[in-house]
């Protein structure tokens, strides 16, 4: 038995042949070879994908901004809407307001003011509704 265990201690012990060596190099190298493999090509996928997403952000995000662009667009030409009806509204309350003024100059016998609100009211004469205007044209006739 001491042989038997002797030998299994020498063949343990034994170093590798070079053609094991070399053979087991070579395996090693092979794998090493397919795992940088494996390794790069998950990495161009990785790329590829990645890529991929970029484009559908970036055609999202030009559609998203032509939608804000519609969008301010549309705020502006609304914006000077209302900047007209303002103007309009501005006008029609001064144009009022002179005829209060005149009419309460007329009726307080206060020529010298009738006078200078019937001329500032010139301007504003488009500004004034039906029923104002048919005041207006009443205190003209009261000019002399």
């Amino acid at each position: 038995m001491s042989e038997q265990v002797q030998k299994m201690k020498e063949t343990e012990e034994a170093p590798l042949s070079p053609r094991k060596k070399r053979a087991m190099l070579e395996y090693l190298g092979i794998m090493f070879a397919v795992a940088f493999l494996l390794v790069a090509l998950s990495l161009l996928v990785k790329v590829h994908t990645m890529q991929d997403d970029l484009n559908a952000a970036n055609s999202g995000a030009r559609e998203n901004i032509e939608e804000m662009e519609d969008e301010l667009e549309t705020a502006h030409s609304e914006n000077e809407q209302l900047r007209a009806e303002l103007d309009t509204t501005v006008r029609s309350a001064k144009a009022a307001e002179l005829l209060a003024l005149a009419q309460n100059a007329w009726q307080t016998q206060n020529t010298v003011s009738f006078h200078g609100y019937m001329a500032e009211l010139e301007g504003y004469a488009d500004a004034l509704s039906d029923e104002t205007a048919q005041l207006y044209d009443a205190l003209l006739d009261k000019l002399p």
